[in-house]
This record gives structure tokens, C-alpha cells and sequence, in this order.
């Protein structure tokens, strides 16, 4: 088994790969976190809720996210297949879903969790865990 440099070193990272990771975290980060720097002013004004709570649900995200951390990235050593990264995008459309069909704070506070969950997932660490990974194992 050579190790990541060796890898890095003989041409074997893909750039294919490399490609496909970097327009996932760009969609992936893009449909989460940035996502109030677009749509919360909208957000604020349709369900007459607070600054406050629009962005303490972001809070929560992170915070969830955070706390998922440990656990994904003993699932992606764990694991011989990406099926962390495969199912990121199918976490991120639910929370995004939930969010857009929100009719009260709980269930747009859930959606943020479940997104909380995702941004987890798609942690740009643990993407390139999984493609150093993919790299010494061909």
C-alpha cells in the first residue's frame, strides 16, 4: 500500500475526482451556509420572524454539524466505498425541502438540523479523506 504522496506524487489522483469534489463542496456549501446571505431578508419578511431566529437556525447548523464531525469521519475510515459523500447531496435536498415548505419555526428549525447533518457530510476534511483514500487504494 504506498502512502498519499507516494500516490500524489506517480499522477494517480484523478482529476476527475478532484473536479467532482470541488463542484460538490461548492453546491453542497453554496445551498447551505451562504444560503441566508441570499434568501433571509425574504425569509424575515414572509414569516415575520426574527433576525435572530432566521440566523440562530444557521447557528444550530453549524452547531449540529460540528458535533456530527467525529462520527463521519470515523464512518469514512471505516467504509470502503464514498457512501458518506454519495448520500451528502440526498441530506442537503431533504433539509433544503423542508426548509422551502416550512409553514412554522420547528419545522424550518428541523430542516436546518438535517442540513446541519449534510454540511457534516461534505466537511472539505473529510472530502479529502475519502479522495487520499480512493488514491492509495488504485
Amino acid at each position: 500500500m504506498k502512502s498519499a504522496s507516494q500516490s500524489i506524487e506517480s499522477g494517480k489522483l484523478n482529476f476527475f475526482k478532484v473536479l467532482n469534489l470541488g463542484i460538490a463542496q461548492i453546491v453542497l456549501w453554496g445551498g447551505s451556509y451562504f444560503l441566508l446571505s441570499v434568501l433571509a431578508k425574504d425569509i424575515i419578511a414572509e414569516m415575520s420572524w426574527s433576525y435572530q431566529q432566521v440566523y440562530g437556525c444557521l447557528s444550530l447548523a453549524l452547531l449540529v454539524s460540528g458535533l456530527l464531525l467525529p462520527l463521519v469521519g470515523r464512518t469514512i475510515q471505516q467504509t470502503d466505498r464514498n457512501a458518506v459523500l454519495l448520500f451528502s447531496g440526498l441530506v442537503m435536498a431533504m433539509g433544503l425541502i423542508i426548509i422551502g415548505s416550512s409553514s412554522n419555526f420547528l419545522m424550518f428549525a428541523s430542516g436546518w438540523v438535517i442540513i446541519g447533518t449534510a454540511m457534516a457530510m461534505v466537511y472539505m476534511m473529510h472530502c479529502l479523506l475519502q479522495l487520499v483514500k480512493d488514491t492509495i487504494s488504485t
